[in-house]
């Protein structure tokens, strides 16, 4: 199944949720990790760590047993002047994030899905970044999604609310085929409850402070008129900069 929401508009962007209800269970993980008990000692998750102000090309491999494959994606973050953005983050194949950042916060305005042909806009724009985040602390935003054809941006074709939240879960030791890392892990919930459907997916993102994602598991899920579709999930561990042509460009 393709990773990206498939016939519903999908567009409620894929960060993740939680609004009133249980969040799904921890995707399951490619990588092998372990928590550590002491999140005192961890630092707070700052908004440089995700939602960095400067222009990048990132890839990530696609991870099955611990081991990454030879299959990659490609993340750009480029400057944008539309859909009242700053920045936008382009996915290889996939959809473009569009989202600035104003008073410490990280605000997503909008979120394009080229093969569904749609554009969710948020109002007001949905916070998914904080200029700090504590270990063990939790948040949660809200805001009402509007979904339009992209090439008709006039035309509805679905409207409803999105919930997000994000929480600290502390240090993680992670185990990939290069070794074990000790990283920060932030989960996030992302939900869309529009007319004609329910959106929800799960992230489990691992941090290293001043330098980013490292490795990251997805799952989402879609329900359309009360039935549930398969789940998707995914595992991507970034490459470092030293291994790859991808660099950082301001």
């Amino acid at each position: 199944m393709k990773w990206h929401i498939r016939a519903f508009i999908l567009t409620a962007p894929l960060l993740t949720a939680a609004a009133g209800c249980q969040s799904p269970a921890a995707p399951e993980s490619a990588f092998e990790r372990q928590s550590i008990d002491e999140t005192a000692d961890a630092p707070p998750l700052k908004l440089r760590d995700q939602y960095t102000a400067q222009a990048h090309l990132h890839r990530f491999q696609l991870v099955t047993g611990g081991n990454a494959s030879a299959s990659t994606i490609t993340v750009k973050r480029e400057r944008a002047t539309e859909h009242q953005a700053e920045w936008r983050d382009v996915e290889q194949g996939g959809r473009v994030d569009y989202w600035r950042v104003e008073d410490g916060l990280a605000l997503l305005t909008a979120v394009l899905d080229p093969d569904e042909n749609t554009l969710s806009q948020f109002d007001p724009p949905l916070v998914v970044g904080y200029a700090e985040l504590s270990p063990g602390e939790q948040r949660e935003a809200t805001a009402s999604i509007r979904v339009v054809y992209a090439d008709r941006p006039d035309r509805l074709r679905d409207r409803g609310a999105a919930t997000r939240t994000i929480e600290h879960l502390g240090w993680t030791q992670v185990q990939t085929d290069r070794g074990t890392e000790t990283l920060l892990h932030i989960r996030t919930t992302f939900r869309a409850e529009l007319q004609r459907a329910e959106a929800e997916r799960t992230a489990d993102l691992f941090i290293e402070p001043g330098t980013g994602i490292v490795a990251r598991d997805e799952r989402e899920r879609i329900r359309i008129l009360g039935l549930f579709g398969p789940r998707s999930s995914r595992s991507l561990l970034r490459v470092r900069e030293t291994e790859s042509e991808s660099e950082d460009r301001p």
